[in-house]
């Protein structure tokens, strides 16, 4: 008897642990409005063929799940389901989270590979039913038109997209359709803009590229010609950063090639490189300059300042020195010209 009573407590406290463990999800509110397309009985629905390759299908769709005046909390990615089902509407083939509220694009993508793998192979031409319904995890009951809406595909609405020609708008039928339900968007979200138009063509933009390529992944690839902006990846041809400044600078391309020539003529004549030649040519001069300074001020705190200041300047641009050096002394200078101002007045 006692040993009945442990097992009856084991399962009870089992049972309330189970219990207690289990989410419990609760009733979300229908929606306002569930269509395809902006109203009912409007339906948008497409299926395109050989979009990146034969034998691949694009599933897409105007989806519109309002709420008005406000969203709930979450997302729509939490709470509805973009489905392709069978024929019979007895099962789902394959499906995808909708991605947000309100008139926005929603679209399931196979390649080929794909389309072959499935249970039951998508037939050309068939008449699959597309629906949007909400997560029965939070919906309870599902009922059209209040919590899911659904659409059979008629043979008309199947696209071949292999007979596009990109850039010609006319003869594309993936591009039409995602201008039209741009369009559709603009009118009910108005007055926000997803399209702009140049020399007569519609393009998205970077708005609507933005909610087009969150509902329809890869567009871009697809169809460039629908984007008003592309992105492209620039190779700087500028050489990298190996220190080597003093190694390719040089008096001919700093001073030009008739100064370039005397200045290699007298290294050549001393037996030093050019730039070294450059180098004495300076120094010369720096001396001759700070020799008439000093006579002008009788200061070597002058002669110094203005030596360092000068050579500094002059070394790194024909590539005798590193900027970093030259930037360092200047700094130097400024804060040493400012002490001897702040405390004596002068130098």
């Amino acid at each position: 008897m006692i040993k009945l009573r442990r097992i009856l407590t084991i399962i009870l406290v089992l049972l309330a642990l189970l219990i207690y463990a289990t989410p419990v999800f609760a009733v979300f509110p229908d929606p306002d409005e569930i269509y395809f397309g902006t109203k009912s009985p409007v339906s948008y629905v497409r299926c395109y063929e050989n979009v990146a390759e034969t034998g691949d299908m694009l599933f897409l769709a105007e989806g519109w799940v309002k709420y008005d005046p406000a969203t709930p909390p979450g997302t729509a990615t939490d709470y509805y389901i973009f489905e392709v089902r069978n024929v019979a509407n007895t099962a789902v083939l394959i499906s995808r989270p909708l991605q947000s509220y309100g008139d926005r694009p929603i679209s399931i993508y196979l390649t080929k590979a794909q389309v072959d793998a499935l249970p039951l192979p998508f037939v050309s031409g068939s008449a699959y039913v597309i629906r949007i319904t909400g997560n029965p995890l939070y919906f309870a009951p599902m009922l059209e038109g209040t919590d899911m809406i659904t659409h059979t595909l008629s043979a008309e609405e199947w696209k071949d997209q292999s007979t596009a020609v990109e850039g010609d708008p006319d003869t594309n039928p993936l591009r039409n359709a995602c201008i039209y339900i741009a369009t559709n968007m603009e009118e009910e979200d108005t007055p926000t803009d997803y399209l702009v138009t140049s020399e007569g063509v519609k393009y998205l933009n970077p708005t609507g590229a933005s909610l087009f390529l969150a509902g329809v992944p890869s567009l871009n690839v697809w169809v460039p010609s629908l984007f008003q902006i592309t992105t492209e990846v620039l190779e700087s041809e500028a050489p990298d950063a190996t220190g080597a400044y003093v190694g390719y600078v040089t008096a001919t391309e700093r001073l030009g090639a008739t100064t370039g020539v005397a200045i290699a003529n007298i290294g050549s004549w001393l037996g030093v490189s050019e730039q070294m030649a450059a180098g004495l040519i300076m120094m010369t001069l720096m001396i001759m300059l700070s020799i008439w300074l000093y006579n002008k001020t009788q200061s070597g705190k002058a002669v110094m300042v203005l030596g360092i200041a000068a050579v500094m300047p002059v070394a790194t641009f024909l590539g005798l020195s590193s900027l970093v050096i030259m930037f360092i002394l200047i700094i130097m200078i400024v804060l040493l010209l400012g002490f001897y101002f702040l405390t004596r007045g002068s130098l």
